[in-house]
Order: C-alpha cells, then structure tokens, then sequence
C-alpha cells in the first residue's frame, strides 16, 4: 500500500485553456468510477478508464480496470489499487452508484509534476475539481489562475460522496 498526498481545488473552467491539455490525446481521459464501500476513512472503488481520443482499439478497451482500496482522511490517505478484469469492472460499475467524469492531465512546465482536472457529468453537470498530488503536505504549490478554492478537507467534494 503506498502514501497518497493529494490536494484539491474547484476551479473556473472559464479560465482555463483546454487547449494546452489537447495537445497531446493521451492526456483526456473517461473515467466511470464506483463506490462499493464508502465509509469516512476508508472508501472502496472501482474504475474503468477509457481514452475516448485515441484509435478505436484503444478507445474499446478500458486502459486501467482496477479497484481501489483508500484510508484515511483529507490529505494524506493510504492507497492500494490492483487490475482487475475488464468484465469484473463493468459488473461492479453497473451495481453501485456512479460518478462519470472527463479527465485532463496538465503538466506544469518540464517537471514531472501534473495536474489531474475533472470535468463531471450527469448530476454534477458543471463542476471542475482540480488535483495534484505532492512528495509533502507542506510542499509549496504554485495556484494557477483557474484555481477558485481549495476542497481539499471538504468530504462534500470526495468522489466518494459525489457518487452517492
């Protein structure tokens, strides 16, 4: 099980450039995503990720079926994640409730440091979260302007709860 630092903000998608992220189509990413355990410290989930700008051999296929074990709260949680089949997935995804959503990966300059922006779909039409996952809490982030507010402790914005 490996350590998850991650923050979260909402965002103004009016003020972010879309095209950045366009550039390169693995980049774009569909994920429909459910929780078969949500409890305030330990959440369980299943995924399946398509890339709906790549060829149709891609674009059939999940990239990552998994399932996905978190515990802990806010911040800084435990994160164990394994490959399960594609069938499995989709049999877990149709029993639980489901959070569908868009997607982008934004690298920030010639690092390796990227941020993870979520456009959400069907009951949460219009929400944007952005996250990025840090080595330290305390590690000093650069906002760009599209960030409005950090959720980051916030349980109402955990996809956990946003597929309820």
């Amino acid at each position: 099980m490996s350590i998850e630092i991650e923050r979260k903000f909402l965002i103004d998608p009016t003020k972010l450039d879309l095209s950045l992220m366009k550039r390169d189509p693995s980049h774009k990413l569909e994920i429909k995503q459910s929780y078969i355990v949500n409890q305030p410290d330990v959440s369980v989930r299943v995924r399946i990720t398509l890339n709906p700008d790549l060829d149709d051999l891609f674009y059939q296929r999940p990239v990552y079926p998994e399932i996905c074990v978190k515990v802990g709260t806010g911040a800084v949680r435990m994160e164990f994640e394994q490959k399960i089949p594609y069938e499995e997935a989709l049999a877990l995804l149709e029993k639980y409730p489901t959070v569908h959503k868009i997607r982008y990966i934004l690298h920030i300059g010639d690092t390796d440091r990227y941020w993870e922006i979520d456009q959400f779909f069907g009951e949460h039409e219009g929400l944007w979260l952005a996250e990025i996952e840090l080595d330290s809490l305390d590690e000093q982030i650069d906002l760009p302007n599209w960030v409005c507010e950090e959720v980051t402790w916030n349980a109402e914005y955990y996809n956990s709860n946003l597929a309820k």
